[in-house]
């Protein structure tokens, strides 16, 4: 896809959650443009997927207990 089809937004993200976002996209070889392009065809072409979008309403990351840490 040529630079000029696609379109520049920018949005306003939770850190925490972007910082972790972004460990796992390191971790995976992932990229939030290529989350955001499939989050988008799968809202508009997956009734499932457009569904628990809507009804996903907690958006916190739980505090995780690392082995490294002694627990």
């Amino acid at each position: 896809m040529r630079s000029s089809d696609k379109r520049l937004t920018t949005v306003r993200l939770n850190d925490e959650l972007f910082q972790e976002f972004k460990f796992q996209c390191i971790k995976d070889k992932f990229s939030f443009q290529k989350l955001a392009s499939r989050a988008i065809f799968l809202y508009l072409t997956n009734k499932k997927f457009k569904e628990q979008i809507h009804k996903q309403t907690e958006i916190k990351i739980k505090s995780k207990i690392r082995v490294d840490e002694g627990y």
